[in-house]
């Protein structure tokens, strides 16, 4: 029996955020579990997930395995709610993914993933490898209550055999209320999700870019990351993430540009989207570091976008802007926007590339948690 590729709410699938539905089913399936360790297993050549963890687990280690030749995901993580209401706490809870080694998976279904999560919160990713797969090595399918960290991972390869896509991907259709924010109110609002220290690389046909924070994915902190061919990326009314600090060489979203915002009303007023103190390397002369989908933008004093303090380095220092109509970026800064960032025409070579990369993800390097 081969499992259904593509399929939404039905045939008894919990409410969800996103565009997956799948199965309650892993070589190692995981419910009401604590203090649970997964580690040093190889899991290979299975036609379903590896390792799913189903409805209230707390404080799961999947550390230090090998996934190869599946026929799903490597680890899934699916919790249930109320619908909208996720203060009943049956999900998966402060799981840790450490270590772990994953390549040609999805063999059967392709909607898969190294690690997916669906009303699922408060999960460390640390330290992994994925490669040669033909979707988003890590999908968030939802908003559900936030808190998760994403550091130091390693990967590429990704989105092979399918596009409309990033190396991480996420969604965020429907708002959850949890009490994960601040832990007592229920709310909402969930807590940030920070990515930082991370080393993605969007190539194949990932062309949502590093991190496709697609339909509204919002509240995250996009932060000190080494990205190759992907930028910033908002999309259908997503407000709040805050990149800051990253390394976007030649970025690409759905074409080259440093940020994207896409099929969207600009954020409402106190939910800007921030770039700033980015470092972008443009691949030619004339591309743009900001798309805005065509779209009219207000004055400076009101442009919920927050652009400030970047690095762009572009041949013969000529970058544009692209809303409503294409101006220079030299013209954008002069009608008060992007106040600080600097364009240069002298493009680093790929030793200094990799130099600053090295430096920005260092085990010593600023803006880590100690």
């Amino acid at each position: 029996k081969f499992p259904m590729t593509w399929v939404r709410r039905g045939a008894g699938m919990p409410v969800q955020g996103g565009d997956w539905a799948l199965e309650r089913l892993g070589a190692i399936l995981m419910e009401g579990s604590e203090l649970s360790t997964v580690t040093n297993c190889v899991f290979t050549r299975l036609d379903s997930n590896a390792v799913f963890l189903s409805g209230y687990n707390r404080n799961v280690t999947v550390a230090l395995n090998e996934f190869s030749w599946l026929g799903q995901s490597a680890i899934a993580s699916w919790g249930r709610s109320n619908d909208w209401d996720g203060t009943n706490g049956d999900q998966p809870r402060f799981t840790q993914v450490i270590g772990n080694f994953a390549h040609d998976i999805g063999i059967i279904q392709k909607q898969s993933s190294f690690y997916f999560q669906a009303e699922t919160c408060q999960t460390l990713l640390r330290n992994n490898i994925c490669y040669d797969i033909p979707r988003a090595a890590i999908n968030f399918d939802d908003g559900f209550g936030g808190g998760n960290e994403l550091v130091d991972n390693l990967l590429f390869n990704t989105c092979r055999e399918s596009s409309d896509h990033g190396v991480f991907n996420s969604w965020d259709r429907m708002p959850y209320v949890t009490m994960v924010r601040d832990g007592v109110t229920p709310s909402a609002i969930p807590a940030f999700n920070d990515v930082h220290h991370n080393f993605f690389v969007a190539n194949y046909a990932a062309d949502g870019g590093c991190l496709d924070n697609d339909d509204g994915s919002s509240w995250y902190q996009i932060r000190n990351n080494f990205c190759v061919y992907g930028g910033h990326k908002s999309d259908f009314d997503g407000h709040s993430k805050q990149s800051i600090g990253n390394l976007h060489v030649y970025p690409s979203v759905y074409g080259p540009s440093c940020v994207v915002v896409s099929a969207q009303l600009l954020p409402a007023v106190g939910f800007n989207e921030v770039y700033a103190n980015n470092t972008c390397i443009l691949g030619a002369a004339g591309q743009p570091v900001m798309r805005l989908d065509s779209r009219p933008i207000p004055a400076a004093a009101n442009f919920t976008i927050t652009l400030q303090y970047n690095k762009i380095f572009v041949p013969n220092a000529s970058a544009v802007v692209e809303y409503s109509k294409t101006v220079t970026f030299q013209q954008f800064q002069a009608m008060g926007y992007d106040t600080g960032s600097v364009v240069s025409d002298d493009v680093p070579d790929v030793d200094t590339i990799m130099a600053w990369a090295k430096a920005l993800l260092a085990p010593d390097a600023p803006g880590r948690k100690r």
